[in-house]
């Protein structure tokens, strides 16, 4: 599962803005991929947007499917 995260940051090449939207990736990743593998027949060339909010503690919550992005 590829997820971009917060591309204006990144794009300004802040150290600061670069380790967040990693750890932000990270974050996403522990929490979405595990739900999504339960059906992984059905993933199979998918592409999704997904929204999501993640707290201070690195916790992912509210996360809504939003549309296919075929």
């Amino acid at each position: 599962m590829i997820c971009f995260h917060a591309l204006a940051l990144a794009a300004s090449k802040l150290p600061a803005a670069d380790a967040y939207n990693e750890r932000l990736k990270t974050i996403a990743n522990k929490a979405l991929h595990p739900p999504l593998m339960k059906h992984p027949d059905r993933l199979n060339g998918v592409a999704m947007k997904i929204h999501y909010a993640v707290d201070r503690d690195g916790h992912v919550h509210n996360v809504k499917y939003i549309a296919n992005t075929r």
